[in-house]
């Protein structure tokens, strides 16, 4: 995701983003959820305090990043405040982890309610994106973070008349060809620039430095 299109930039490489995918709810965003079930008491960032937690992954965008910059802003401190905290490596790890009571509360991408649903092993009648609510479902969202889709980057080194081809070779492609990977559904794409990751960038930033302020009072 997006998460490590900035990783890149912070380890010296010089790429720049191309375009962003659109879903096939022609939406060129996602979301970071922070789900629990709806008998776990947990409804504000404050009752997460004391409680389990599952990461997807320190890198992951909406598994990691995303979820962590929503606990600090909300006074969270990740390293400290929870009774537990796991990564659980996937999206689907998490989500189980919280599904099956082995974490109070966890962080997924919302791409993923749909396609639970579709695989029979999350029921929910309607995802209510723009109120940020899952209705008649068996987990309940706590917080959302919106992020910017993942993004297709190239290398800087190849000049801006060349990057500027791909990048209208990437918006010219037909609905059909760009939908041709099932993994990430696609109904084609939209020109992408930094901007679109300057949000990310302040999540990402606040995490750096409230870890090193907790390093120099140690």
């Amino acid at each position: 995701g997006g998460g490590q299109y900035l990783k890149m930039l912070d380890i010296g490489m010089k790429v720049e983003p191309l375009v962003l995918n659109k879903d096939t709810n022609n939406r060129t965003y996602y979301k970071s959820c922070i789900i629990t079930k709806p008998d776990s008491g947990i409804k504000t960032f404050a009752d997460l305090k004391g409680r389990t937690f599952s990461f997807v992954s320190p890198t992951s965008t909406s598994g990691g990043v995303a979820p962590t910059y929503m606990l600090l802003k909300n006074k969270i401190d990740p390293d400290k405040d929870f009774k537990r905290k796991i990564f659980a490596g996937k999206h689907d790890a998490s989500f189980l982890a919280v599904k099956n009571g082995k974490v109070d509360a966890g962080a997924v991408g919302d791409f993923y309610f749909w396609r639970w649903k579709d695989r029979g092993i999350f029921k929910m009648e309607k995802y209510d994106e723009p109120n940020d609510k899952l209705i008649n479902a068996e987990l309940r969202i706590v917080a959302c973070q919106k992020v910017p889709n993942t993004p297709m980057v190239i290398d800087s080194k190849y000049g801006q008349d060349y990057i500027n081809k791909v990048r209208k070779a990437f918006l010219s492609l037909p609905e059909k060809t760009a939908n041709a990977y099932k993994m990430w559904p696609s109904t084609g794409f939209v020109p992408a620039s930094h901007k679109d990751f300057e949000d990310l960038a302040e999540m990402a930033e606040l995490k750096k430095k409230i870890k090193a302020a907790q390093k120099k009072k140690k």
